[in-house]
């Protein structure tokens, strides 16, 4: 069974972030924030088709 993890707004885009700058991968950020690796893909890609802004009030499940 999967739990919700919501992380805050700041977190997410902190994620995002660090990985547009090359400081991790999806798993190394994803182990970090403790989510799923394809969270955070798919928090990049929103963010890259449709913005910062697009990644607030989501959440992933782990």
């Amino acid at each position: 069974m999967t739990r919700k993890v919501k992380l805050s707004d700041e977190e997410r885009i902190a994620a995002v972030q660090e990985y547009l700058d090359g400081k991790g991968s999806f798993r190394s950020l994803a182990m970090k924030y403790g989510v799923s690796y394809t969270c955070i893909k798919e928090w990049v890609e929103r963010a890259k088709a449709q913005g910062m802004l697009k990644l607030m009030l989501r959440f992933c499940f782990l």
